[in-house]
């Protein structure tokens, strides 16, 4: 008797916790007709690399957007965010989803805005922002895999990053910079950290996506920029991708230099992910395989990576591999016709986990 009353204090307390640590900050109940581009709410308090739960109930004839939008302590916009889409639907739908306020962060506003070509109104209500945990977006994430192909498992050998996978394995604190443009954004969007866990629960991740839309190397080594959106974050690794790096490989390579003039942060380049020509199905030229060519970026990145010692990682071709061979249409892993939705970003947080922790 006495064991079975412990158990159920402990049960009750622990029911009690979940729901002191599940604080709401932000909810509207009011139904919203979104007529015009889109709808904002208030200014919320969020506290930097926290996780919290977004949920509303939509009613929309196409697809729109729902967003995150970020404010340091004197509610100045910080340039990453956390855009993603709902799906249409004839009735009103619940949804969830779930994000990570920005390094920095202060306040956040919840935004719903038209997408697609009609612009068509679109209703919402019930909106509700909850403080989040890990286990709990694990369980989403997992939720959200079951539903598609799976991502074939690989492992690749790692010179480079010797300390990052030392950090991961003894629970010491990881600032993973980001740099890139919203393609890298969405893919520091896509709770990759919290995968990686699941092979070292231990690890201390912080994800700073230092991002502008557009955006690549060939703006970032220009007028001191490096200071402002790698080196003021204090990096123990600095991830270099995206879309947008216009496939110039020395511009990339006078970013690394400037790094290591100042900090001595260990780097991985990444190749392209998602995009419109993202999908290999539409190019015919596409191979999983880099091509032995001066004239293809993933040759030139491999061997910038290789010249300055950096790790390499071909996203684009595991992407592309995945995509290939998915049966579905690209349209699945997208919220308009360049950037993932929450579907497309799955498949970038495992191609990650893969990357990180291979086939263990």
């Amino acid at each position: 008797m006495r064991k079975f009353l412990l158990i159920l204090i402990f049960l009750i307390i622990g029911g009690k916790m979940d729901n002191l640590n599940c604080k709401t900050l932000f909810k509207y109940e009011n139904e919203i007709t979104v007529n015009e581009e889109k709808w904002e709410s208030d200014f919320s308090p969020v506290k930097e690399f926290n996780f919290y739960r977004l949920t509303f109930t939509s009613k929309s004839p196409s697809k729109n957007y729902w967003v995150i939008i970020f404010y340091d302590k004197n509610k100045n916009q910080l340039i990453a965010d956390n855009y993603s889409s709902f799906d249409a639907s004839d009735d009103f739908t619940e949804n969830t989803f779930y994000f990570r306020a920005k390094c920095n962060a202060k306040y956040g506003k919840v935004i719903f805005q038209k997408t697609g070509k009609d612009k068509a109104p679109f209703k919402i209500k019930n909106i509700s922002v909850k403080s989040a945990g890990e286990k709990e977006i694990l369980r989403w994430m997992e939720d959200l895999y079951k539903k598609i192909p799976e991502v074939e498992k690989f492992e690749i050998k790692k010179k480079y990053i010797t300390q990052t996978m030392k950090k991961l394995k003894n629970g010491e604190e990881l600032r993973i910079v980001m740099l890139g443009d919203s393609i890298i954004n969405d893919i520091g969007n896509s709770f990759f950290d919290i995968l990686i866990k699941k092979k070292y629960p231990k690890a201390k991740i912080k994800v700073i996506t230092s991002v502008r839309g557009g955006t690549g190397c060939w703006y970032y080594q220009e007028e001191n920029r490096v200071k402002e959106y790698v080196l003021d974050y204090k990096p123990d690794l600095l991830i270099i991708g995206g879309i947008s790096n216009k496939d110039n490989t020395e511009a990339i390579r006078n970013v690394i230099k400037k790094v290591r003039e100042e900090q001595n942060p260990e780097i991985i380049l990444m190749s392209k992910a998602v995009g419109k020509e993202g999908d290999p199905r539409t190019d015919s030229t596409w191979t999983f395989e880099i091509p032995d060519n001066e004239n293809s970026y993933r040759y030139r990145l491999k061997k910038l990576a290789e010249e300055e010692k950096t790790e390499f990682f071909d996203i684009e071709a595991y992407w592309g591999k995945y995509i290939k061979n998915s049966n579905l249409p690209y349209e699945v892993f997208l919220r308009d016709p360049v950037h993932a939705n929450e579907t497309g970003r799955i498949i970038l947080a495992y191609l990650l986990y893969y990357y990180f922790c291979g086939t263990d």
